[in-house]
């Protein structure tokens, strides 16, 4: 079973740190402490580099009771359950604009396909759960290890699972895998030390 406390472990191992974590929410070491600040941060970025099948999400939004000020005639409250990370897919493709929490349109409806934060580590995949724990190794590497080669070969690996997940999205649904393929493009020669996604904004 994949738990946040095995994630945790795993980039610690990534890291050459073999002393485990008993429990992420309760252990007060210094390593605990370090992934409990970052895990909720990069959950949602990793989520966002890629169009992750166990990630993605349809529904209908609800309408504002707000008429927008110009431009359209009607806004969509944005999902909450799960989290909104980024949008995929509108229905139709209507004219539209993605704006604080809302999307604008003249439609009077809206139904939407999106990345959504899913918190259950039992349902991500294994490139997935490889990935997201290099990228917590990323961040918190330097402040438990001084190795800048092995940090340095972390983010290789992390470069190359993303890689690979496209890969595997190619064999499964091209759809999806042109979509994440042309998101994630734009920011690998971003990384610095990952990769920070942003809400789709047009």
């Amino acid at each position: 079973m994949t738990t946040v406390t095995s994630i945790c472990n795993k980039a610690l191992i990534k890291l050459g740190i073999t002393k485990k974590i008993l429990n992420v929410e309760t252990d007060d070491s210094p390593e605990a402490n370090a992934c409990s600040m970052v895990y909720d941060d990069i959950l949602k970025e990793v989520l966002r580099v890629h169009n992750w099948n166990f990630a993605i999400f349809r529904q209908s939004l609800n309408k504002d009771n707000t008429t927008p000020v110009f431009g359209f005639n009607n806004r969509f409250i944005l999902p909450t359950l799960p989290t909104f990370l980024r949008l995929l897919e509108i229905e139709n493709n209507p004219v539209f604009r993605l704006e604080n929490g809302y999307i604008l349109s003249n439609e009077n409806s809206i139904n939407i396909r999106f990345i959504g934060k899913e918190t259950n580590p039992n349902k991500y995949d294994s490139i997935f759960i490889n990935l997201f724990a290099c990228r917590i190794a990323l961040e918190i590497g330097h402040s438990l290890t001084s190795d800048n080669g092995l940090i340095a070969r972390i983010k290789q690996e992390y470069i190359e699972l993303l890689s690979l997940a496209s890969e595997k999205d190619n064999l499964e649904d091209n759809d999806i895998a042109e979509t994440a393929s042309s998101y994630n493009n734009s920011r690998i020669t971003g990384l610095n030390i990952g990769i920070t996604g942003n809400f789709i904004n047009s």
